[in-house]
C-alpha cells in the first residue's frame, strides 16, 4: 500500500485498515443498488415523495464511507477532495471559468451524441424526458444536487482515492470505479442510455477528477452536465 499526496497537506497519521477501507468501497459502489432492493418500501409513499426519499440510499453511503475512512482508519477529509485551494484569487477564477466551459461542452456532445444515437435506433426521445416532465422542483432540485455532490463524493473522490491506496495504482482505482459507474447505473437506465451518455460522461468526469483533484470543481461539472433535467419542466410545453 501506498500513502496519498494528499496526506502532506496534514498533520494527520492515518490507520488504513483494509478490511475497512474495502467496506468503505464496497458501501460506496453499491448505494444504487440499495436504491434499487429499497423500491419496496418507497411505494409506502405517494408519487412523487417515493422519488425523493429514494435519494437516501446516496446520502447515507457518503456519511458512513467518510465517516468509516475518518473517525476509524484517521484519514482527513482533504484527502478526499474536501479542501480549499491555496492559489490565488485570479487563479481560481480561470479555473472555474474553464471548469464551466468543459463542462457546458461535455454537455452538449453527451446530450447530442445520446439523443441522436436514441433517435437512430428507436426513433424515440430518452425515457428521462418522460419522467422529468412529471417532477416538481421540490424532487427535481434535490435530486439534481444528490446527482452531482453524492456520486462525485462515491464514485470520484473517495473510491478513487480509497482503492489507489489500498492497490497502489490510480489508474486501476480510476478503471473500477468508471466500470462500477456505468454497471450501477444499468440498474436504472437502458443499455442506450448507459452507453451513449453514463459512461462517456463517467469517463470524463474520471479524467477530468484524476488531473485536477479538486472536488468542488468536478461537482460543479456533473451539476451543469445534469442542468437540463433540472430545465425540462420550464421547456417541456415547447417541446
Amino acid at each position: 500500500m501506498i500513502p496519498l499526496a494528499d496526506y502532506e497537506l496534514t498533520q494527520s497519521k492515518p490507520r488504513p485498515r483494509l478490511a475497512w477501507g474495502l467496506l468503505g468501497v464496497l458501501i460506496a459502489l453499491s448505494a444504487p443498488i440499495v436504491q434499487v432492493l429499497l423500491r419496496p418500501f418507497n411505494n409506502m409513499f405517494e408519487f412523487p415523495m417515493d422519488r425523493l426519499v429514494s435519494l437516501a440510499p446516496f446520502w447515507v453511503a457518503l456519511i458512513l464511507a467518510l465517516g468509516i475512512a475518518h473517525l476509524i482508519e484517521g484519514y482527513p477529509l482533504a484527502t478526499f477532495g474536501f479542501r480549499r485551494s491555496q492559489k490565488s484569487l485570479r487563479a481560481r477564477l480561470i479555473e472555474w471559468i474553464l471548469a464551466v466551459l468543459a463542462a457546458l461542452v461535455t454537455a452538449t456532445v453527451i446530450i447530442t451524441f445520446s439523443t441522436y444515437v436514441r433517435e437512430w435506433l428507436t426513433g424515440e426521445p430518452a425515457p428521462v424526458l418522460k419522467i422529468t416532465r412529471m417532477l416538481p422542483y421540490w424532487v427535481l432540485i434535490p435530486a439534481w444536487i444528490t446527482g452531482s455532490f453524492t456520486e462525485e463524493v462515491l464514485f470520484r473522490s473517495y473510491s478513487i482515492e480509497r482503492l489507489t491506496q489500498m492497490t497502489g495504482r490510480r489508474w486501476l482505482a480510476a478503471l473500477i470505479t468508471v466500470l462500477a459507474f456505468a454497471f450501477l447505473h444499468a440498474l436504472a437506465w437502458d443499455w442506450i442510455h448507459v452507453l451513449t451518455a453514463v459512461l462517456p460522461g463517467g469517463i470524463l468526469l474520471t479524467l477530468f477528477y484524476l488531473w485536477r483533484r479538486n472536488l468542488a470543481q468536478v461537482v460543479i461539472v456533473h451539476a451543469i452536465i445534469n442542468a437540463p433535467l433540472l430545465l425540462l419542466p420550464l421547456i417541456a410545453p415547447y417541446m
